[in-house]
């Protein structure tokens, strides 16, 4: 009886390997540089809700920023993946929140404890 392919669970490496090849494979990119990621640009703070939701015991204090300063001139792009979806069609499975809760149990199965190193 053949031994049952046994497959790792998806990862983001995952996705970066994948878009790594669809760039490879892409007929052209149109720009310098992309951002590979879902099509949407996360706030600071949904980040840090990301990031508690997948470490509960996370202490994350976010002050003001840049604000007003970059109100009305951004002081960068957004770090969405709209242009590198359209150049490709490759589309993350990774969320945000997939992703980090991801990183972070991954970081808990290591056994020098960088999530406790990280303050989570």
């Amino acid at each position: 009886m053949p031994a049952a392919a046994i497959s790792p669970p998806a990862s983001p490496i995952d996705d970066v390997v994948e878009g790594l090849i669809a760039a490879a494979d892409a007929a052209r990119l149109n720009h310098a540089v992309y951002h590979l990621a879902p099509p949407r640009n996360y706030s600071t703070f949904e980040i840090a809700e990301a990031v508690r939701a997948a470490v509960p015991e996370a202490r994350i204090a976010i002050g003001p920023g840049a604000q007003p300063w970059n109100t009305y001139t951004p002081i960068r792009g957004p770090l969405d993946g709209t242009r590198f979806i359209a150049d490709t069609g490759f589309r993350t499975k990774f969320d945000l929140t997939a992703g980090v809760r991801a990183y972070a149990d991954w970081l808990r199965q290591r056994p020098e404890g960088e999530l406790a190193k990280a303050g989570g």
